[in-house]
């Protein structure tokens, strides 16, 4: 009984896990021209329950990425009803030695996070919103 119980535990974690992942794949769209980046095999998140632009929440159709001067190394649509407990995480792909990769995040780089200009926001193509210190090393 002890095997079954084990089995039915791992079964109910793998469809939590489906259940999350597969709403975000069919509901994510292609980013901006601007914020396109390839998959490194070493990667980081930033975590952000709240994103505002003038002190008003950006859209949910708003896209944050994440820089590297003025190499992309990550972004994610904005849209909290996707995320997980309405906290979005933007990924930040690091230099694995790939070409792909390359110029991409190193051990205490801090990336900036940008959005793309929309008819929700005015100013330059892509607006600034903080540096923050490192989460963790990519």
């Amino acid at each position: 009984m002890t095997e079954f119980i084990k089995i039915y535990q791992r079964l109910f974690k793998m469809g939590l896990l489906v259940a999350i992942i597969i709403p975000s794949i069919l509901l994510s769209q292609e980013p901006p021209e601007e914020f396109q980046f390839n998959i490194s095999t070493l990667q980081g998140f930033y975590f952000f329950n709240g994103v505002t632009l003038d002190g008003a929440p950006i859209e949910s159709d708003d896209w944050v990425a994440a820089f590297k001067g003025d190499v992309c190394v990550g972004a994610r649509q904005w849209d909290t009803s996707v995320c997980g407990g309405g906290m979005c995480d933007v990924p930040a792909m690091g230099d694995d030695g790939s070409d792909p990769a390359f110029g991409y995040m190193l051990p205490g780089d801090i990336p900036t996070f940008l959005r793309p200009e929309s008819e929700h926001a005015a100013g330059s193509v892509n607006e600034a919103f903080s540096r923050l210190k490192p989460l963790g090393k990519i």
